[in-house]
């Protein structure tokens, strides 16, 4: 597995999607025609988190609320979909392999282990 750590953190889109992250977070519950479950500041951290290590020549995600209260992000190839969920477990899946990665834990070992997964899947 290759260590991605070092990733650069200077992305242009990064602004952009921790602004939209952040208003994923004022969502109510009952957002979505009385449905939908509010995201927790927790799981917008978590998401950050995972999309600022990324290198940064991947192109801007897609960022979705889900109606569970967690946060879906997406590429364009989908390739790859995590999904943060309102309990921080993190899954990610890739249509490379047509698998599921759950990732049980958030610690920053974890969320790093996040995104060497991803960075892995794509090369």
């Amino acid at each position: 597995m290759v260590d991605h750590s070092t990733a650069e953190q200077s992305k242009t889109w990064l602004p952009r999607v921790k602004n939209h992250l952040q208003k994923l977070a004022t969502l109510h519950h009952g957002w979505i025609d009385g449905q939908g479950e509010s995201i927790s500041q927790e799981v917008v951290n978590i998401s950050y988190k995972i999309l600022e290590r990324l290198d940064s020549n991947m192109d801007e995600p897609h960022i979705f609320p889900c109606l569970d209260g967690g946060i879906e992000f997406s590429w364009d190839d989908e390739m790859v979909f995590g999904f943060v969920y309102a309990d921080a477990r993190t899954k990610i899946y890739t249509r490379k392999t047509y698998e599921y990665k759950i990732f049980l834990l958030t610690s920053e070992q974890i969320i790093q282990e996040i995104v060497n997964y991803i960075l892995d899947i794509r090369n």
